[in-house]
């Protein structure tokens, strides 16, 4: 009999977990027909990843109506997909409030998400850059400025870029991980950088759902 009481103190500690795993989300998908979403309006608590589901033939998706903080995608979005199911990225980090979203090939696709004050919002990813210092003459020479970048949580699909850049850098911060970036100067700029007097440099680093930052650094 203790065994058996066990057993089932053991299974239910287990589906407790599960329930309220972080990031897991017990609020109803958002389910799309051909053409459109099985209700006005769906509802979920912070800190949850909202699932989509096509039950269409079409292909459809969930992309808010407003920007994230840093303009580089939508408040939230999924993929288009045929049929099946997919987490709605960007989701986990929305606060209370009323989001509207749109199917974007199908204009009359449309419906908001509510989101409780029940739960806790997931921190926006923020990246920490490093520019070390090193001479103009070398850098003027090489053509190459070497920034270091972290994080402490995920920062998926990071614009890294400068203004003093030909190009930016896309890349995938793991949480609490650091890596080297190497952006390739304009010739511009390292004509600028051969000459006399001060030149400063800007880096900024967008997350794909995060927010902003940037590090600047005065070279002589």
């Amino acid at each position: 009999m203790s065994s058996t009481r066990t057993l089932i103190s053991l299974c239910a500690a287990v589906a407790a977990l599960a329930i309220t795993a972080p990031g897991a989300s017990a609020a109803a998908p958002v389910i799309a027909t051909d053409d459109l979403f099985s209700a006005p309006s769906y509802s979920m608590d912070q800190g949850e990843t909202l699932l989509f589901q096509n039950n269409g033939l079409s292909r459809h998706d969930v992309v808010a109506t407003q920007p994230a903080p840093a303009g580089k995608a939508q408040l939230f979005e999924s993929p288009l997909i045929a049929t099946g199911s997919t987490p709605v990225a960007g989701t986990e980090f929305l606060t209370t409030g009323a989001y509207p979203f749109i199917c974007t090939l199908h204009s009359t696709m449309k419906a908001t998400l509510q989101v409780s004050g029940a739960g806790t919002p997931v921190p926006r990813p923020k990246v920490v850059i490093r520019i070390p210092a090193t001479k103009r003459s070398k850098l003027a020479k090489s053509g190459k400025l070497k920034v270091g970048v972290s994080s402490p949580t995920e920062a998926a699909q990071t614009v890294i870029a400068a203004g003093t850049a030909a190009k930016t850098v896309t890349i995938t911060i793991p949480a609490g991980a650091s890596q080297k970036v190497v952006l390739k100067l304009s010739p511009k700029f390292r004509k600028k950088l051969a000459g006399k007097g001060k030149a400063k440099i800007k880096v900024t680093a967008i997350p794909r759902f995060g927010l902003a930052s940037s590090a600047g650094k005065t070279l002589k």
